[in-house]
């Protein structure tokens, strides 16, 4: 069962969205946990408690990194079911590549491809 969230950057069916102004995800991605919450998602989902172990960050920076990544469209939250009734939320990538382009005089656009759902 996959809870979606509103992708603000991932448009429905499109496999590459360009973003004119990039600031908001270069921000979150300046953070080197952010990226390696993205990496190691990457492969197959994991929970927080996974992912604090692979980052070794404590459980509210997993949770504080993880919802901005979520909010940008750039990670995705699902939840499995489980027998005994509590569900494990795990988080997988949305990103396949990001590609920074500058344009013009001071002028970036940032170029993200998604990951085909399917797949996952």
């Amino acid at each position: 069962m996959k809870r979606q969230k509103s992708l603000p950057y991932c448009e429905a069916n499109k496999k590459t969205t360009s973003v004119d102004d990039p600031s908001t995800v270069l921000a979150v991605l300046a953070d080197e946990h952010a990226r390696e919450i993205l990496s190691a998602t990457g492969c197959h989902p994991q929970s927080a408690e996974e992912l604090e172990a692979t980052c070794d960050l404590s459980s509210s920076s997993i949770y504080r990194k993880v919802d901005c990544l979520v909010e940008l469209g750039l990670l995705e939250e699902q939840f499995q079911p489980s027998t005994e009734g509590r569900h494990r939320r795990e988080y997988q990538s949305n990103v396949d590549s990001l590609e920074l382009t500058y344009t013009s005089a001071d002028q970036f656009t940032l170029e993200i491809t998604w990951r085909d759902r399917d797949t996952y």
